[in-house]
C-alpha cells in the first residue's frame, strides 16, 4: 500500500499543549475493506521507535477536527503524519491545518473558526451558535465577548426563539480528552431570564455515561459570571 509521511522540524512542550488537525479522508466506493488510513506518531529525541497517537480511518465529505493533548516533556520531538492509501483510483488523504497550541485541548475562546473541535449537537428547534464578530442575526446578540471585551469577540449561545416544545436541550460538547489530567474547569457563562431555563455541565466517558459536575437555573447579573 502506498504511503507517504510529513515529518515536524523538532518541537519542545514545557507545558501541557494541545495539537489540532484538520483532515479529510475519501475512499473508492468499492474498496471498504481497505480504507485509508491516517495516523499520527510522535518521536522522542534519544528514541528509536515511534509512539501512535492517533489513527483515523472514516472517510468524510468535508473537513474533520482531531485534537490531542500532550503531555510536558524536557524532551524534544518529532511530530510524524503518515497517510496509508487504501485501494482505488479515487482513495485520498488531505491535510488542511497541524496546529500547536499551549494549554489542554478543551480550553477555547471561540475566536477561530474550527472552535477548538467543539460540536453542536444538531437539534431540530434548539442549538449553540457562534455569536459575536460580524454575526449581527440573532436576538441574543450580546454587547460584548467575555476575552476580547468588544462586540468584536466571540462566545456561544443558545436562544429560544425557535423553541417548539419545554424543555429543549442544546448541547455543546469538547473533544474528548486523549490523556489523564486533573485541575480546575472553569468558564465565564450568562444566563438570560426565562421560563424555567437551565444551564449544566456534565463528563461524558469513553462508554457514554454522563457525570453531572455543576447546574444553574438562576440568572446572576447581566455581566458575563464565573464558574
Amino acid at each position: 500500500r502506498e504511503k507517504a509521511v510529513l515529518l515536524s522540524s523538532d518541537l519542545q512542550a514545557e507545558e501541557w499543549s494541545c495539537l489540532r488537525l484538520v483532515y479529510q479522508i475519501t475512499t473508492s466506493s468499492g474498496s471498504p475493506s481497505d480504507p485509508s488510513r491516517l495516523n499520527l506518531y510522535v518521536r522522542f529525541q534519544d528514541e528509536s521507535f515511534d509512539r501512535l497517537l492517533w489513527s483515523a480511518k472514516e472517510p468524510s465529505d468535508s473537513w474533520l477536527i482531531a485534537s490531542l493533548d500532550l503531555q510536558n516533556s524536557t524532551k524534544k520531538f518529532k511530530i510524524l503524519v503518515e497517510g496509508v492509501l487504501g485501494q482505488g483510483s479515487t482513495a485520498s488523504i488531505a491535510l488542511f491545518e497541524i496546529k500547536m497550541t499551549t494549554g489542554y485541548c478543551i480550553e477555547c475562546d471561540f475566536e477561530e473558526n474550527h472552535l477548538c473541535g467543539f460540536v453542536n449537537r444538531w437539534n431540530p428547534n434548539v442549538n449553540w451558535f457562534v455569536g459575536g464578530g460580524s454575526i449581527r442575526n440573532s436576538p441574543s446578540v450580546l454587547l460584548q465577548d467575555h476575552t476580547l471585551k468588544s462586540e468584536l469577540g466571540h462566545y456561544m449561545y443558545v436562544d429560544s426563539v425557535y423553541v417548539k416544545h419545554f424543555q429543549e436541550v442544546a448541547q455543546l460538547i469538547s473533544p474528548m480528552t486523549t490523556a489523564p489530567m486533573s485541575g480546575c474547569l472553569s468558564f465565564y457563562y450568562r444566563l438570560q431570564q426565562g421560563n424555567d431555563n437551565s444551564f449544566s455541565l456534565y463528563t461524558r466517558d469513553g462508554a457514554g455515561l454522563y457525570e453531572e459536575l455543576w447546574k444553574t437555573d438562576q440568572p446572576e447579573s447581566a455581566a458575563w459570571n464565573l464558574a
